[in-house]
């Protein structure tokens, strides 16, 4: 955006919009993390207490059964088990995982690592949406803002694809410069990926019959910006089901664990 600013003898203006998405872009971050803070303490609480439990509790009810020579619960079972498996292959599990997030990470920085990544992001329930949403505005918004600064279709297409942080709609984006410059216009290639919702295509047709591009492309940004503002908004509420369904089932575990021993030891101790 710094090279079209000087190639157009506008770059006091392309700063100056620099600075505003920038702005707009800390500002969507700020409100995701926001939105994400109380479900990251609530696993992380959880994976706290499980540590506890298999590392201080368990083990001793697995001494003390022994003495009696009597089998225990299941759910105990299951979380000695996974106690034995971090003492005995803690190392190597790290190991792996390490290797795996090292080789997840180069595997990313690969061109078909990156589109896969970039597709499964998309895909993603809950998040996908918010992601596609945020893709969508920033294409909007820097393509407006381009436009407006006097540059060429094409120009401004090509670094709309490199800044659109995502390289699935930046495909889409490529295919839309390709229809720009063989003249049929940007309106049907949106239409064809459907990725854009009826009302965003018939603003852009509009904005192009009009020659009012840039101003119809700030409204898509706003109409994407108010979505990713409400789906952010609703965020907490979307993953309170999924955390009531984790929580849920890892205190039912916790709990039979625990109390399941106890009540048994009456038993054996009569």
């Amino acid at each position: 955006m710094i090279k079209a600013g000087e190639t157009g003898g506008v770059l006091d203006e392309m700063l100056n919009r620099l600075a505003l998405l920038a702005e707009h872009e800390a500002e969507t971050r700020a409100r995701i993390k926001a939105a994400t803070r109380y479900p990251k303490i609530v696993v992380a609480a959880l994976v706290v207490a499980f540590g506890i439990l298999i590392t201080f509790v368990i083990p001793k009810f697995a001494a003390l059964f022994a003495n009696f020579k009597v089998e225990l619960p299941l759910p105990t079972r299951i979380m000695i088990g996974i106690n034995r498996v971090a003492h005995q292959y803690g190392l190597l599990i790290l190991v792996i995982v390490a290797a795996a997030i090292i080789g997840f990470r180069k595997h990313v920085n690969t061109v078909s690592g990156r589109l896969w990544w970039d597709g499964v992001k998309l895909n993603i329930p809950i998040f996908g949406p918010i992601f596609m949403k945020v893709a969508l505005s920033r294409f909007a918004r820097v393509f407006g803002t381009l436009h407006r600064a006097g540059l060429p279709i094409l120009q401004t297409l090509e670094i709309v694809s490199e800044t659109v942080g995502n390289v699935v709609i930046a495909r889409i984006v490529d295919n839309v410069r390709d229809s720009a410059r063989q003249g049929r216009g940007i309106v049907q290639p949106m239409r064809v990926s459907k990725v854009f919702p009826p009302i965003v295509l018939q603003m852009v047709a509009v904005g192009e019959e009009s020659g009012k591009t840039e101003e119809m492309m700030m409204k898509v940004s706003e109409y994407y910006d108010r979505d990713v503002d409400y789906a952010i908004k609703n965020l907490s509420s979307s993953l309170e089901p999924v955390l009531l369904v984790v929580i849920g089932g890892a205190v039912l575990l916790l709990a039979l664990a625990i109390f399941l021993p106890w009540w048994n030891l009456i038993n054996v101790v009569k």
